[in-house]
């Protein structure tokens, strides 16, 4: 099974070794992807939680909490349409 194709659209925060990520997937039911990350020297980076999110449910969060998406992220979520 192959993996799906993923962008990366931001880093949302990043402290030490841990980051939180904002990415979207091609072809998929739930393409919005929110996942934390850690930092080995060892490994690099790697994946500790993941939540997949479905444009309407990524168009909710970000009314419910007010947040301004960059136009750039928007075209790229298509939340825009």
């Amino acid at each position: 099974m192959q993996a799906a194709r993923e962008t990366v659209l931001a880093v949302v925060s990043q402290e030490h070794s841990r980051r939180l990520l904002l990415a979207v997937r091609a072809q998929q039911e739930k393409p919005i992807v929110l996942r934390t990350e850690s930092f080995s020297t060892d490994v690099g980076w790697y994946s500790q939680q993941e939540m997949t999110l479905s444009r309407a449910e990524l168009a909710g969060l970000k009314n419910v909490l007010g947040l301004q998406v960059p136009k750039s992220c928007e075209r790229a979520l298509q939340l825009d349409e």
